[in-house]
């Protein structure tokens, strides 16, 4: 039975605004959950919309349309523990996830494609009605958070006024199937619609000071060009080490002197003839010295440096699968890089073409983690405007935080381990102590010897023979102490 607080018209409007809420912040579904997530709070309109002036609140345009995004998003990107089928000859669309088979009727578009859906695994009807169960069917806490009143107003307008310009806007620019878009009168006044929604959320989010940050993120992650930056200061988190680069012009060599040196380290100044007009100077980690940054060598920069310090701040410059897939199908000329695989030296850096962003696994931690960054080496997205993306997009890239598990420590039974990208072993957890120091690892046996493992490298670099490894500021070196003789393990001066 329907709680009294749904019980009441307003309750009921409540009740259809927090499950189209749902719709858009699940759209487009990542898992299995949030596939249940999804269908659910359809279901729920489904039977909502049928109730006296339910078509008031919402209307069929928009069920059925986003049914219909849902289903091709699904058959174009396999969910684990997800089956989908369409029945042609009843028109009707059936979603199995959870144990719960939903079905849907008259969803637009499906039998204009059906030819794509030959693959899919035969299902028939259940017998059981979902829709009289539609509010015990919610996933649990849907309802908890509040509606806020400006989301609240463009979330109605959208509901009421879905219609196919909207539809064929969702499957061409999200889910990527190619859908003729007709010319015409409506369609102009909807695209105006559509364009000053994002407008309106866009300010919103501008507006917010919680959001203000992660919105100006992704600005510079879409428009940051290091091919051509005169300067930026580039950092690694969750560690504080940075890498500062400024570009010779030909004229500004105090400048590259001043940003490279700095004011104490010991360093030999380098002759001005020397350098190379128009490339990146900067000091390596670990090093003192002065070092062009090669062409070829951008990428990897940019992918282990993957934050961007303006004043104060620091930015991530990562994006969402969702987002440089997207991208992807507007600009086909662009290309992407993935931190979890590139940042491995030992492993041939991977450039993504469009196409190969398409074969990214769909349980893959690449698609759910925020780990990509755009190649625009042409500066395609020069005019290219944050606030162009589909709403669905940027939520999703506002919840998602930024990554920065690159190397964790993990523990089993009272030893530890070293797990790196979210995937890869590369110490099992057999030592009794292992400290991250930026591209290097302080190792502790058992028996208490230290050991020096790089990161880089994935290998130990020295023996198990120190009872002590320290950094000496004075003497600029790593230093390690065995049966009473100390050793210099690396030294950083560089004359």
């Amino acid at each position: 039975m329907m709680p009294e607080s749904m019980a009441t018209a307003s309750g009921q409007w409540t009740c259809v605004l927090r499950a189209a809420r749902l719709v858009e912040q699940s759209f487009p579904p990542r898992d299995a959950d949030s596939v249940y997530a999804l269908t659910a709070a359809l279901n729920l309109l489904n039977a909502e919309v049928k109730k006296p002036k339910g078509q008031q609140k919402v209307s069929y345009g928009y069920i059925k349309g986003m049914v219909c995004c849902t289903f091709f998003w699904l058959l174009r990107n396999p969910v684990s523990g997800v089956d989908i089928y369409w029945d042609n000859d009843i028109r009707v669309a059936y979603i199995r996830v959870g144990g719960r088979q939903f079905s849907f009727h008259y969803v637009p578009l499906l039998a204009e494609h059906r030819k794509l859906m030959c693959g899919l695994r035969r299902q028939l009807w259940d017998g059981r009605r979902l829709q009289p169960e539609a509010l015990q069917l919610m996933p649990r806490g849907w309802d908890d958070a509040p509606l806020t009143d400006t989301p609240k107003g463009r979330l109605a307008r959208k509901i009421r006024h879905f219609g196919m310009c909207s539809l064929r806007h969702i499957l061409t620019d999200v889910v990527g199937m190619a859908v003729q878009r007709p010319a015409g009168a409506d369609v102009r006044r909807e695209r105006v619609s559509e364009h000053k929604d994002r407008l309106n959320n866009w300010q919103r989010l501008m507006h917010n000071p919680k959001l203000r940050r992660r919105v100006q993120a992704l600005k510079y992650a879409l428009h940051f060009h290091i091919w051509t930056t005169d300067y930026c200061d580039l950092h690694h988190r969750p560690d504080t080490s940075r890498m500062k680069l400024v570009r010779y012009t030909g004229n500004n060599y105090e400048q590259v002197r001043q940003v490279v040196m700095g004011e104490d380290l010991p360093m030999n100044q380098r002759p001005e003839q020397t350098l190379r007009k128009g490339r990146l100077y900067y000091r390596p980690r670990g090093l003192f010295t002065w070092r062009a940054l090669a062409p070829a060598s951008h990428l990897v920069m940019l992918a282990y440096y993957c934050n961007l310090k303006i004043g104060n701040h620091v930015y991530n410059l990562c994006l969402t699968y969702a987002i440089v897939r997207y991208l992807a199908q507007r600009f086909p000329d662009l290309r992407f890089i993935n931190i979890l695989n590139y940042n491995r030296h030992k492993v041939h850096g991977r450039i993504y073409t469009p196409t190969a962003l398409d074969r990214v696994p769909p349980n893959s931690k690449a698609r759910k983690l925020k780990v990509w960054m755009v190649v625009d080496t042409m500066q395609t997205l020069r005019n290219y405007q944050a606030c162009q993306l589909p709403v669905n997009l940027l939520t999703d890239y506002l919840r998602t935080p930024d990554y920065l598990d690159t190397y964790r420590v993990v523990s089993h039974r009272d030893k530890v381990g070293l797990y790196a990208y979210s995937r890869f072993h590369l110490l099992p957890a057999v030592y009794r102590h292992i400290t991250v120091h930026g591209n290097y690892a302080q190792v502790t046996r058992d028996d208490g010897k230290m050991a020096v493992y790089s990161l880089h490298l994935e290998r130990f670099v020295t023996p198990f023979a120190y009872d002590d490894i320290w950094y000496d500021r004075q003497r600029y070196a790593i230093l390690g102490r065995h049966d009473g003789t100390v050793d210099v393990i690396h030294d950083f001066v560089v004359w």
